[in-house]
């Protein structure tokens, strides 16, 4: 297992039924980055409003856009904010949507 510098965020908004859509994500997340051990798919978070899915990396752009390649593909217009963090961090660096100035957990 490689250790990890940082953590990607992918946040979406929650409406009702989302758990398993949650769910859902993180089995084609986990799929997509199944042979990428720079990348480990590390679980969800849910409340108020939001469910968060937490990935683990060292290379946070290049596993953005795999990410979204596969939203595009699976859930096509779904909407979402995504910021990531250096494990020894507290604060996010925004990257998407292009022009988000600002990310944290909600």
């Amino acid at each position: 297992m490689a250790n990890h510098q940082y953590q990607l965020v992918l946040e979406f908004v929650e409406s009702k039924g989302e758990s398993d859509d949650c769910r859902e994500l993180l089995d084609l997340l986990e799929a997509a980055f199944e042979d990428q051990p720079e990348v480990l798919v590390d679980g969800y978070d849910s409340g108020g409003g939001y469910f968060n899915l937490f990935i683990h990396t060292n290379i946070p752009l290049e596993t953005l856009e795999v990410a979204k390649k596969m939203l595009d593909r699976e859930r096509p217009g779904v909407a979402f904010r995504s910021g990531y963090r250096d494990f020894d961090l507290d604060d996010y660096v925004p990257v998407h949507p292009p022009g988000l100035t600002q990310f944290n957990l909600r």
